[in-house]
């Protein structure tokens, strides 16, 4: 079994919180494409707004259907996994099981907003599907960034109890 280092990065604000990252990434600060798994159409079409991101810098993979493009803009067509990557890569659940991206420079980021429903995650699955998405990246030794805010659902259930429950499974690594 492989070992999925997991970097949590709590927040009461995640899409500022992932605007930083893709800022950084943008200005050269920081290396790799980045790749973000988030459950939320609105949300990715807010950090697109805010950030003023440009069509070629992003690609966004959902559900390809006329409300989600009118959600992102028509100038940013809805792509699919094996489209050519860009700097800035969103997924949703779509792309959660069973699809393969290829990307050498891919570094993984999740992102949960508490505050919307439809993009929390179901940890005990999901979770672990999203971490091997990207086959090829020099960056999964490094693990994956978690980026997460809270729920109502907060206390519940403990990193402890988490790793309990998914140890017959996978080897979980708090490095």
């Amino acid at each position: 079994m492989n070992e999925i280092k997991v970097r949590e990065v709590p927040t009461n604000r995640s899409l500022q919180c992932i605007g930083n990252v893709i800022q950084q990434h943008l200005e050269g600060k920081a290396f790799g494409n980045l790749h973000v798994f988030v459950n939320s159409v609105y949300f990715i079409s807010k950090v697109i707004k805010r950030y003023k991101l440009m069509p070629d810098v992003v690609k966004v993979v959902c559900a390809n259907d006329e409300s989600n493009q009118n959600k992102i803009g028509k100038k940013y067509p809805i792509g699919k996994p094996l489209d050519p990557v860009k700097k800035v890569n969103f997924y949703t659940s779509t792309c959660f099981e069973g699809c393969d991206i290829y990307d050498e420079n891919g570094k993984t980021y999740v992102v949960s907003d508490g505050n919307r429903q439809n993009s929390l995650l179901d940890i005990s699955t999901l979770f672990i599907q999203i971490c091997g998405r990207i086959r090829n990246s020099n960056y999964n030794k490094d693990g994956i960034t978690y980026i997460f805010s809270p729920t109502r659902y907060d206390g519940d259930v403990t990193l402890e109890m988490f790793k309990k429950t998914c140890a017959d499974e996978y080897v979980i690594s708090d490095k």
